[in-house]
């Protein structure tokens, strides 16, 4: 018997791969019933899609990775359901033309990845939420890993009441219990299922509205509801201006927001519910070194291209992520002037250029191509692009392809037929300079930027880096002359590093009366070795609305001013500075290397260092925690478990970091003897894990 259903199970794999499942079959609707388990971290429900076959066929399958799948149709349905580990089929006499309802109830739990169960101050399990970019969905809802099958999702959620629930689309109804509240989330329209997405926790929410009347609505979790303002800061004028400079109206019903902890990455367009990194949260003063403004602008940028427009194939994934750079930096262009805007192409610029000279670049058409490539240099493609055919040509062009290929699939081609109808210029030449081409175009950017009156000051002054003080003295005052542009002075300053000439001196001074916040946290990153005349000075950039500067600052002054250290310290104590808890560390690394800086209350500040490495904190903060340790040459046994369990988290670069710096503290034979005492402590993976490294 087991023979039998290993044949059957074999021919079933062999003709779904090598079907054309989108020919054969179109994907209408999907509807489900879903209920989320926080105490067994899994999700379950019945799922019914609704189907048109296009060509007679007798298996239409669901890709479901490791899930419990059982039937829900009536025994004398006309079809019969099989899995596989991967895959669900729905086997029967399925005819040309007509519409099926094919359904099933899976349940999945912990799943492999994309929808994860994360711990938070407050709870074990403080928050659900899903990342399933590219074909990743399957492991927590049975859908179809293709992005050119398009569907309507409409999905109703069970969850603990405690928790408040997200999903795409509208919510169209709520119902409550004290246990358990129902979440009914409906779409009009048809999107990929990589953009289907899910999200719970303590979340509280502010409303705007954009000047076209689309609800927007802001989430953050609780304990960041003073937040709100800066983290989400220009969102109604990002959306305001992406629909208008786009010149499609935002094509979907609502818009929604929420901040997640541990997120893997920036942001996620999923449609109609961007979710983000906490990392993004701030306060008025972190605005200024970390703000959400150009991932805001980016994911809901994503929303025309991505998911209005679905390119066909990865090699056409810059009309995602090109266009979504490109679009963001404008809409930074609007809100912080014409130098950012030039500024950041010009860094771009350099970065591609410098990968293509080591003979790294690659084609913007290239499968599986770099994020460098497909978003920095599709967005200066397309830069480029708007200035052959002209703003009014482009422009027309990019709401003629949105508008024909609307809830479609498309390639490049089919764009560039666009363009070239609506601005009659022929792109033979275009199409090999930046889209088969390897090398990037350095020259055409170059031509390109000298076109601001921004850059050719910039680069006079990058030509002087080489340049001895005294030669160029009086071109860097001409840039620290008050008013100044920001990027310029900020460049001339950053020129003046390790100097301590008078002429050096005069032209900081000058530097320190720019009013510019840039040009003060070029100092402060700058100015290593303070000199006397400059102490006075410097000192006040404790009290700059930055917390890289205050951070800097503190760090500088504490090793050129030993007398004063105490005074320093006293003085930033209530700072804890970025999401990351960056200032926060720092400090307390500092005070617990000043002997006479509270000597009798130094066991709290430990205390507290070393408790930042537990699961309960971000990785953003962890990860600096077990920085500052591995500096002080210091962990607790807490430390070391915390280590050896960040090795597996599910964020891959916090694991990888991880994984390194255990195998450096086990280069070390105390290290490597503390880490061993505790082995017996560890679950069998970790136990397994270190068991395999100490071996090495």
């Amino acid at each position: 018997m087991k023979l039998i259903i290993c044949f059957f199970t074999t021919l079933l794999t062999f003709a779904t791969t090598f079907a054309q499942q989108t020919s054969v079959v179109d994907f209408i609707q999907a509807d489900a019933d879903l209920s989320v388990s926080i105490s067994e971290k899994s999700i379950s429900g019945k799922v019914t899609y609704q189907v048109e076959i296009l060509q007679p066929t007798d298996t239409v399958f669901l890709d479901a990775i490791a899930m419990e799948i059982s039937s829900c149709q009536a025994e004398d349905s006309t079809y019969k359901l099989s899995h596989s580990d991967e895959k669900a089929y729905f086997i029967g006499d399925f005819q040309k033309g007509k519409t099926y309802d094919l359904c099933l109830n899976y349940k999945v739990v912990e799943p492999r990845q994309a929808l994860y169960f994360v711990p938070t101050k407050k709870a074990k399990v403080g928050q659900v939420w899903t990342q399933g970019q590219g074909k990743y969905t399957s492991h927590w809802f049975p859908s179809i890993d293709d992005q050119n099958e398009k569907m309507i999702f409409n999905l109703s959620i069970e969850a603990p009441t405690d928790y408040y629930v997200l999903s795409n689309g509208v919510l169209s109804n709520k119902t409550s219990t004290e246990e358990r509240t129902q979440w009914e989330y409906t779409m009009k329209k048809p999107m990929s299922s990589y953009l289907l997405a899910l999200a719970m926790g303590d979340f509280i929410s502010e409303e705007i509205e954009s000047s076209s009347g689309v609800p927007i609505q802001l989430f953050l979790s609780k304990k960041y509801r003073e937040n709100f303002e800066p983290t989400y800061r220009h969102t109604q004028q990002i959306f305001d201006f992406l629909e208008d400079e786009i010149g499609v109206a935002y094509p979907w019903e609502d818009f929604k927001q929420v901040a997640v902890k541990d997120f893997l990455y920036a942001g996620m367009e999923n449609t109609g519910l961007t979710i983000f990194s906490e990392q993004f949260i701030t306060d008025s003063i972190g605005f200024k070194d970390l703000n959400y403004v150009n991932v805001n602008a980016h994911e809901l940028a994503h929303h025309w291209f991505g998911n209005l427009v679905t390119a066909t194939e990865s090699k056409h994934h810059w009309l995602h992520e090109g266009f979504a750079t490109y679009y963001a930096l404008l809409a930074e262009r609007e809100i912080f002037g014409e130098e950012y805007f030039y500024f950041q192409l010009y860094q771009w610029a350099e970065t591609l250029k410098a990968e293509s000279d080591n003979g790294k670049g690659e084609a913007l058409l290239k499968s599986n191509a770099s994020s460098l490539t497909y978003y920095q240099k599709g967005a200066w493609a397309l830069h480029i692009l708007k200035e052959k055919v002209g703003p009014t040509n482009f422009n027309q062009a990019v709401k003629n392809y949105l508008e024909k290929y609307a809830y479609q699939n498309v390639t490049t081609e089919d764009f560039l037929r666009e363009v070239e109808e609506e601005s009659q210029v022929d792109l033979t030449e275009y199409r090999l300079d930046w889209l088969r081409q390897v090398a990037f175009p350095a020259d055409q950017a170059l031509k390109s930027l000298r076109k601001s009156i921004f850059i050719p000051p910039l680069l006079e002054l990058i030509s002087l880096r080489e340049t001895d003080l005294p030669t160029k003295k009086d071109h860097l005052s001409r840039f620290l002359t008050y008013p100044v542009d920001d990027f310029h002075a900020s460049e001339a300053v950053a020129q003046l590093q390790n100097q301590e000439s008078p002429e050096a001196i005069r032209l900081y001074m000058k530097a320190f009366s720019s009013k510019s916040w840039r040009v003060r946290q070029a100092i402060a990153n700058t100015v290593n070795k303070i000199p006397n005349q400059l102490l006075e000075k410097y000192e006040s950039l404790l009290e700059d609305e930055s917390y890289i500067t205050q951070e800097q600052a503190l760090l500088h002054l504490w090793g050129n001013v030993p007398s004063n250290r105490s005074v320093y310290l006293e003085k930033t104590k209530g700072i804890y500075g970025l999401y990351n808890c960056e200032f926060r560390m720092l400090w307390l690394m500092l005070a617990l290397a000043t002997q006479d800086f509270e000597p009798y209350n130094t066991s709290p500040y430990f205390e507290e260092l070393t408790g930042y490495t537990n699961k309960k904190y971000p990785v953003e903060v962890r990860e600096n925690a077990f920085n500052y340790l591995y500096q002080l040459d210091t962990f607790t046994t807490n430390n070391y478990k915390d280590l050896i369990t960040s090795c597996f988290h599910f964020k891959w670069r916090y694991a990888q970091f991880s994984r390194s710096l255990l195998k450096e503290l086990l280069k070390n034979r105390e290290h490597e003897l503390n880490i061993d005492d505790l082995k017996d402590e560890l679950v069998v993976r970790e136990r397994d894990y270190l068991k395999t490294l100490m071996n090495e």
